[in-house]
């Protein structure tokens, strides 16, 4: 099972030192690997960029919260778990880093939370999960844009974590392996959730849960016609028979994948969406 770690936000705690009330006004945002079982939810809607939207006039409560909440400042919490399940080797890792401008030195902007996590759920030896997760961080720490133009920022670092990664696996074949990737930024009230595999992130909103991710299997309609038109194909729901994902960082050892122009029918390209916390 991949790691799996959950993020809390909420407008502070009890004065009697308990957690508070998830269903109080505050959100929760849980992350898992793709490998992994996770509990089922009473309601699951999708991101709003998933879905179609009705046009017409309707009251807004969601807006209408929102402007009371407008000096809302999110509270972050993060706590971390991983299971090796049956397998002989773990593959897999995650990284909580709740003061993320902090730790990675740079100055703080504004008041409010700067948060970085990331799931990696390695496939084929751990190495690729490993080198996602020291090196994701880092090239978005220091892109001159961030945090400015976050969604180009974060795009950038995954393609840029994987390129790196093919130069260490050149130099050293040992390392030979792939990792599906999801990374999470909180950033004042704003969460960025990019994804590449089939890792998953939810949203927990009032007691609403709401996917941040989607997954990248080859048998979806979209991510088949993208590796069809790159020169590749589907057998028996994996990509050129070998994988069954669509994006993921590394696999540089697999024939016909990938080419340094980022052109293959593996891509690590995110899926970025957003959404404000309140």
């Amino acid at each position: 099972m991949a790691g799996n770690f959950g993020g809390g936000e909420d407008g502070g705690s009890s004065g009697d030192g308990k957690p508070p009330n998830p269903l109080s006004g505050g959100g929760r945002l849980s992350f898992g690997g793709g490998n992994g079982s996770s509990p089922r939810l009473p309601t699951l809607a999708r991101h709003a960029s998933l879905t179609k939207k009705k046009v017409g006039v309707s009251f807004d409560l969601e807006e209408t919260r929102e402007c009371c909440d407008s000096e809302y400042i999110p509270v972050v919490r993060s706590g971390g778990w991983s299971d090796i399940g049956f397998r002989p080797s773990m593959e897999d890792t995650f990284v909580c880093c709740d003061d993320f401008m902090h730790d990675y030195g740079l100055k703080k902007l504004g008041p409010g939370p700067n948060a970085f996590y990331g799931v990696f759920d390695g496939h084929g030896g751990r190495h690729a999960a490993e080198f996602a997760c020291s090196n994701l961080p880092r090239f978005i720490s220091e892109d001159v844009d961030f945090p400015e133009e976050i969604e180009r920022v974060v795009a950038s670092a995954f393609l840029q974590t994987d390129t790196a990664f093919a130069d260490a696996c050149s130099a050293d074949s040992a390392l030979a392996s792939g990792t599906t990737a999801l990374a999470a930024l909180i950033i004042g009230r704003s969460l960025v959730v990019a994804n590449a595999g089939d890792c998953r992130a939810v949203l927990c909103r009032r007691g609403k849960a709401i996917e941040m991710s989607r997954d990248h299997k080859p048998a979806c309609s979209v991510e088949k016609k993208r590796i069809e038109a790159s020169g590749g194909y589907i057998y028996d729901g994996y990509l050129n028979g070998l994988l069954n994902v669509a994006r993921a960082i590394g696999d540089w050892h697999m024939e016909g994948l990938k080419d340094r122009n980022g052109m293959g029918p593996l891509s690590a390209v995110p899926e970025v969406m957003q959404s404000k916390c309140s």
